[in-house]
């Protein structure tokens, strides 16, 4: 819960900080499927992935006002697994916490404005397509 409050003072800290920029925050789902296999070849037959969250806070910037544009920024990422054997009778859980770093750049391409006529707004209204590139790093937190 600590790590939610400390996206959002940071995404409060970076829109303050800059300007004529974009920023941006994600919500999401996380779905994750583990492969397990021993040190003696074998796997465990009913390992099932959990479904956990995804939060990320970041910035755009424009590139020389084209297009394209430099991207950067953090996220948060919660992964797990579950399994269970009944030999045994036991249950077994795996859950992990990253925070991954990452920088790349985007480009804008078929931008369409809105069809309402709003007087008085300084906002262009619509919808952009986009594509992005980036490369980043993960550090387990815990798990």
């Amino acid at each position: 819960m600590q790590i939610k409050y400390i996206f959002i003072v940071a995404y409060f800290l970076l829109s303050i900080s800059l300007s004529g920029q974009q920023i941006s925050m994600e919500f999401g789902k996380v779905i994750s499927k583990f492969d397990y296999t021993s040190s003696n070849g074998e796997s465990l037959a009913n390992m099932q992935g959990n479904t956990d969250n995804h939060l990320a806070i970041g910035f755009n910037i424009p590139i020389r006002k084209s297009d394209t544009y430099f991207l950067s920024g953090i996220a948060y990422n919660k992964y797990g697994a579950q399994s269970s054997d009944e030999i045994l009778d036991n249950y077994y859980e795996w859950k992990v916490n990253y925070l991954s770093v990452y920088a790349g750049v985007g480009y804008e391409f078929l931008k369409s404005n809105s069809q309402r006529n709003i007087k008085n707004t300084n906002s262009e209204s619509g919808f952009t397509f986009y594509t992005q590139m980036y490369i980043g790093s993960e550090f387990l937190l815990q798990g």
